[in-house]
């Protein structure tokens, strides 16, 4: 009974948050825009252990994650975020991380969408 229940409730909560999500994106193409520069870019992967491997054990799975940092300022304020995109998700595969981290080299100029009323938050 809890089952069903426990699911549909998981659901509606990532339904939420990726619709907040999806409205940050939008919202973000209006927001203002100063020149920020790349200062890291690394892909890391890790094992993880996923369910049952078939054999008896648990199956371990490399995982992937992309993390590019970058600077801006703001009013002679200075910032740094790794947010590329609010709707980005992981793809969990080294080498689609590496393809899309060639785009954003260290040193690189790029283009930061701020808000105003918090420019902390790119």
């Amino acid at each position: 009974m809890f089952g069903p229940i426990m699911i549909i409730c998981i659901s509606l909560i990532l339904f939420f948050v990726l619709l907040q999500n999806a409205k940050k994106c939008f919202e973000s193409k209006r927001w203002p825009t100063v020149r920020g520069k790349i200062v890291y870019n690394k892909v890391n992967t890790v094992e993880t252990t996923t369910g049952s491997d078939g054999l008896g054990g648990n199956a371990r799975v490399p995982v992937s994650t992309l993390t590019v940092e970058y600077r801006y300022k703001v009013l002679g304020k200075a910032y740094k975020c790794s947010t590329l995109k609010f709707l980005r998700g992981e793809s969990n595969n080294y080498f689609v991380e590496k393809l899309i981290g060639k785009k954003y080299p260290v040193g690189k100029v790029v283009t930061v969408h701020y808000n105003a009323r918090n420019p902390e938050e790119p």
